[in-house]
């Protein structure tokens, strides 16, 4: 993909664990398997292009129904490929060749643009790697805990609260002090934990579309009100002493900073 020039970034836990692991020494809670790389592609013609690279470099695709999962086959390193761009007719999902399995990609965009980068160096060569950042990172976690729910709800939960609870260990604590956000602590009375939900909200909503930014709301009034339809609050309970109140506080403080202006 690189040899092709293919616009991508790393997106998933693997890229969560450059910036947490490897830049700020924090151990994730749990360790990936997998590598997401999500490319933007005209088409599906562009999809079937990368692919075939992909198998001649040595990789296969062992997985039925599963185009989109690749693995090395001389280390079992596995890789998934997941499109976006121009290949979505309506901006908002893509559907896979063949069943026509709907996948969202609200937020995708916006993440790319806003992707951090680093360095691979290799022999002689040198690639400029783009991976997300931790608020596009725990939007497009929401979003796909409430459409994939039945698979997605043993990861994304843990992962969207592996970064509130570190999110002010990134660099962001100092932002605490200084303009736009020194109003924070007053806000939240001097609770670290709260004034991290909150950064990380507001955080969300300058790098977020109407539309993505839309569907987060959505989803974390349901956490916030519903009696049934908490997927992500029962999971928070683990970094809230098991403490559901708590957890929806938190939540709160989340929707409060993508909903409320910046003074």
């Amino acid at each position: 993909m690189l040899r092709m020039r293919v616009p991508m970034f790393l997106v998933g836990a693997f890229a969560r664990d450059l910036q947490f692991l490897h830049m700020y020494r924090i151990e994730p809670g749990r360790r990936t398997e997998d590598v997401d790389i999500s490319i933007q592609l005209r088409d599906w013609e562009m999809f079937n292009a990368i692919s075939q690279a992909l198998i001649k470099d040595g990789f296969e695709n062992p997985f039925p129904g599963h185009p989109e999962k690749f693995r090395d086959k001389s280390n079992g390193q596995e890789v998934d490929l997941l499109p976006f761009g121009e290949i979505s007719k309506d901006g908002k999902t893509i559907l896979w060749p063949g069943d026509k399995k709907p996948w969202t990609i609200t937020g995708m965009n916006e993440a790319f643009e806003n992707a951090l980068q680093f360095e691979l160096v290799g022999g002689s060569e040198r690639h400029a790697i783009r991976f997300i950042t931790a608020p596009s990172f725990v939007v497009l976690k929401f979003i796909s805990l409430y459409e994939r729910p039945e698979e997605r709800q043993k990861y994304d939960g843990p992962d969207i609260g592996f970064v509130m609870e570190h999110y002010l260990d990134i660099g962001n604590r100092a932002r605490l002090s200084a303009s736009p956000h020194d109003d924070i602590m007053d806000i939240v009375n001097g609770n670290l934990d709260h004034a991290s939900a909150l950064l990380l909200g507001r955080d969300i909503r300058a790098s977020t579309s109407d539309a993505a930014r839309k569907r987060v709301v959505e989803i974390l009034q349901a956490e916030c009100t519903s009696s049934s339809r908490v997927r992500l609050a029962r999971e928070l309970r683990l970094i809230c002493e098991g403490d559901f109140r708590e957890a929806r506080r938190r939540l709160k403080w989340i929707q409060t900073g993508l909903t409320k202006r910046v003074a």
